[in-house]
């Protein structure tokens, strides 16, 4: 693979080896070499471009410790890679002066303690070095061609870095700038071994650089225009040198960039066809025959039915100016970047259907069943979504409600109001607690779903005062908790024993309670309709987060 000669790979060579070397300055041995250079001369600083490995026998290095450091000072001014000496004729050992500047500069020193025919050594070093430009130039052009072919055939994140990795020999990882994984491929390594606090090491290596890390070596790289980057590249370990890793990287950061850009605009055209036929069919104003079903089958969805109808909305609610208004990045919409997941997830799973924001914070989508029972797909689906949604979503849980399946496409925008209602329902419970659900259906959001729906409704909230606005009262004037109390007795199907239990009362004191609530509020708890209105009232109470408070 490509990578770049080094001092110590010189020293390694077997000729090299025959003539006794030692490293002075073992420390700096890796620096890169360009070129080889034999000369005596006491000045040659001016001669020199960069990189070269100086082969002397030290008759121009002078004598005194002023002059050898003056000679190192100017090599190391000229950019050279290091110096070699071959001792016996002007020096017997490495002289200390001379040793002393090289460890000050961090330039490689190496004596010789056998003649070398430096002839043979320019001869040696230059065909490895004349091998490793060509290989350069290849390692180049299958990059080139690599990712040329991969811009013809639009390509995705994945196959991208999959290529990249095959190029480099080493994994490869996508980040954004929030140093969080996006994408990976690793190849045989593990993702434990690579992954592992990765936010903490990914901190510690700055943009577009290679460096050592700990005992990792990484080469990054930004993603995304220049001016506005999305992500970073990061190349962990490998073979290739610097150079050749930074290239790589530049043409895997281009490619994913051009993949992003057309896959967005992709998805944008898609969206506006889902979206639009979605619109119809909300509106009812989609007529069922040949040009919807045409319609349908161009945008992705089975014409065969039955269809099913799911609405997604966020378990918590935004306020409106968390929505995108228009020209701003759609990237930074969160519904639209749920619809996304979801479209993903049913390519995924080879489903055919309709997605799309039809709202704000609301994502819609209509599903074609074929033969597959409605149950089984559910089961499958929803938590392929959930689990997307909470590994690249912003962090809040969405819930996923669901309508009755319709025959036909055109019969389903009433179906569609119905899972917006289960939806709905779903989330305004979410926010209350957890649930086990991965989807809802209307049927499972029974009175608390409904209430919590209705709960700012001006006649259900004046319906909750008359019911229990006397016995908050009393609470206020006394100092008592009666009307959590009642909440309680009624929430647990009245059971008298368990709420004393709880509540560590006895039973005469709980009865006196309770004697008190029904004649604070003229009502009789043995009677079934009137803990039914108490029970709404105090679940309205509860969703409109009063419970407990009186007034």
């Amino acid at each position: 693979m490509v990578r770049q000669l080094t001092v110590s790979d010189i020293v390694a060579l077997p000729l090299v080896q025959e003539a006794l070397p030692e490293v002075v300055s073992p420390t700096t041995a890796d620096r890169p070499v360009r070129w080889v250079h034999v000369s005596e001369l006491e000045e040659l600083s001016t001669l020199l471009k960069g990189g070269e490995l100086i082969l002397t026998t030290g008759l121009g290095i002078g004598h005194t410790d002023a002059e050898q450091r003056d000679y190192l000072r100017n090599l190391d001014r000229a950019g050279a890679a290091g110096l070699v000496i071959e001792l016996g004729r002007q020096f017997d050992r490495p002289p200390r002066a001379l040793a002393r500047t090289a460890a000050e500069l961090a330039l490689p020193l190496v004596v010789l303690h056998r003649p070398l025919r430096f002839v043979a050594l320019t001869e040696a070093v230059h065909a490895r070095i004349i091998d490793e430009q060509v290989e350069r130039l290849s390692f180049s052009e299958r990059v080139h061609r690599t990712f040329s072919e991969l811009a013809v055939e639009t390509t995705g994140t994945e196959q991208i870095l999959h290529q990249g990795r095959l190029l480099a020999g080493a994994p490869l990882v996508l980040e954004d700038l929030g140093h969080r994984v996006i994408a990976y491929e690793l190849g045989d390594t593990s993702a434990t071994q690579v992954l592992d606090q990765w936010e903490r090491r990914s901190r510690a290596a700055d943009d577009g650089v290679s460096m050592p890390l700990g005992n990792e070596r990484w080469t990054t790289s930004l993603v995304g225009p220049r001016r506005n980057p999305w992500g970073r590249l990061v190349l962990l370990g490998g073979t290739l040198d610097d150079d050749a890793a930074r290239t790589l990287l530049e043409r895997t950061a281009q490619a994913l960039t051009v993949a992003r850009l057309v896959e967005r605009e992709r998805r944008g055209e898609e969206h506006r066809t889902h979206a639009g036929l979605l619109a119809e069919l909300l509106a009812g104003r989609a007529v069922d025959g040949p040009d919807l079903r045409t319609r349908a089958s161009a945008a992705g969805l089975s014409t065969t039915g039955p269809y099913l109808p799911l609405t997604l909305l966020p378990a918590r609610a935004r306020p409106a100016e968390d929505h995108p208004t228009p020209g701003q990045d759609p990237g930074s919409d969160p519904a639209a970047r749920v619809r996304d997941l979801v479209a993903a997830q049913l390519r995924a799973a080879g489903r055919t259907g309709l997605v799309a924001s039809t709202q704000p914070g609301t994502v819609t989508a209509v599903l074609g069943l074929d033969t597959t029972e409605e149950d089984q797909l559910l089961e499958q689906l929803a938590p392929a979504v959930h689990e997307r949604i909470a590994a690249e979503g912003d962090g809040t849980p969405w819930v996923i409600g669901v309508g009755r399946r319709a025959s036909t496409l055109a019969g389903i925008g009433p179906l569609l109001d119905e899972s917006g209602h289960a939806a709905e329902a779903a989330a305004a419970q979410r926010a209350h607690g957890p649930t086990n659900r991965s989807f809802h259906r209307s049927a499972d959001v029974r009175l608390r779903g409904v209430l919590s729906l209705l709960r700012d409704d001006p006649r259900l909230v004046a319906f909750a005062e008359a019911e229990l606005g006397p016995l908050l009262a009393h609470d206020a004037e006394h100092h008592t908790e009666l009307a959590e109390l009642l909440g309680e007795f009624l929430r647990h199907g009245g059971n008298k024993t368990d709420l004393a239990r709880r509540h560590h009362l006895s039973r005469p004191a709980l009865y006196n309670r309770l004697a008190t609530i029904e004649s604070v509020l003229d009502v009789d708890l043995a009677d079934a309709e009137s803990r039914a209105s108490l029970h709404v009232a105090a679940l309205l109470r509860e969703l409109r987060g009063t419970r407990g408070r009186p007034g």
